[in-house]
Order: C-alpha cells, then sequence, then structure tokens
C-alpha cells in the first residue's frame, strides 16, 4: 500500500509540474488569460491523474469475468433479501 501511494504521489508531481508549465503556454498562445484560466485546469488535471494514479493499482488485480462473474454478481444481489 505504501509503494501504491509513493508511486501516485511520484506520478502526480510529476503531471502537476509538466501541466503547471505547458497549460499556462497553451492559453497564452490561444489568446486566453492564463491567470484566470489556467489555475482551474491545472487543479482539475492534477485531481484527475492522481485518482487514477491512486485507484488504478488497486483496481487492476480485482477484474473478474466469466462464470464467477455471474456467480458473484447473483450472491451480492441475492444478500439483501430479507428473510
Amino acid at each position: 500500500m505504501g509503494l501504491v501511494i509513493a508511486l501516485a504521489l511520484i506520478v502526480n508531481m510529476s503531471v502537476a509540474a509538466i501541466a503547471g508549465v505547458l497549460i499556462p503556454v497553451i492559453l497564452k498562445k490561444s489568446d486566453i488569460d492564463p491567470a484566470v484560466a489556467g489555475g482551474v485546469i491545472l487543479t482539475t488535471v492534477t485531481d484527475v491523474v492522481g485518482l487514477l494514479t491512486f485507484l488504478r493499482p488497486g483496481h487492476s488485480g480485482a477484474v473478474v469475468t466469466g462464470d464467477y462473474a455471474q456467480k458473484l454478481t447473483h450472491n451480492l444481489s441475492t444478500a439483501n433479501t430479507p428473510l
């Protein structure tokens, strides 16, 4: 778990640094004030990347397919039925 968090932090900080340089340059070339729009876009990019880098490694081992997925779905759907 600690390794996943460390890797997520490294990836998130790297993407934030790159996006923090590129977004204002792109906005300036598009004649948009980077001070007004840059913060919102940069925050969105870093939040999405941070969330995906943190959640994706845990999800990759949890893919369930085939008959086992159908049985699991059936068991979950009938688990809350009253006796």
